[in-house]
């Protein structure tokens, strides 16, 4: 099994306070901290989401993306959180409570027993969606987002084959 990340790099449905995947979109991974440019939920946000399209990965066999952890960097005022969930294989996966720390720090939230491909890879979305009620004080502040995704490789289609041209050897590749 392999494991990449991809990130935000697409705004898709986003009602919060932005700009958007381009200030959560950081090259960073934990334990490193984030650029400080801010994704924020607040008071006027009541049950909006914030969805962003994410960058993909090549090579994926069949079926084999068995799990997505989704990291996040940042801080919440208070308990009153939003939902995380990923749009994966044609549907939303059930939403998690996102729980950020009261100052910066890093969360994970796994997505387990997958079995998608390229294309559901290709259509991978990370979706937040506010608490009902958010009230003054409620503010929930997103520093970096991405996912680490578990799959299989598929191996390239070369073969090798050697040939004797005069007194040297030649290593062609046969596509």
């Amino acid at each position: 099994m392999t494991t990449g990340i991809v990130r935000p790099d697409q705004d898709y449905n986003c009602n919060w306070k932005g700009p958007h995947s381009a200030n959560i979109d950081d090259p960073v991974t934990q334990p490193a901290t984030g650029d400080a440019l801010l994704c924020e939920c607040d008071a006027k946000d009541d049950g909006k989401t914030e969805e962003f399209g994410m960058s993909t990965l090549s090579n994926v066999v069949a079926g084999s993306i068995s799990q997505i952890i989704v990291w996040i960097y940042g801080r919440a005022e208070s308990a009153n959180q939003a939902d995380l969930d990923i749009y994966f294989e044609g549907g939303y996966e059930t939403a998690q409570l996102c729980t950020l720390p009261s100052s910066n720090g890093w969360r994970s939230y796994t997505f387990g027993g997958l079995a998608g491909s390229q294309a559901d890879l290709d259509a991978l979305r990370v979706r937040f969606t506010a608490a009902p009620t958010v009230g003054n004080g409620d503010e929930m502040f997103i520093d970096v987002v991405y996912a680490e995704v578990t799959y299989t490789e598929d191996a390239p289609a070369e073969m090798y084959s050697g040939r004797g041209i005069g007194r040297g050897i030649t290593r062609g590749v046969i596509r």
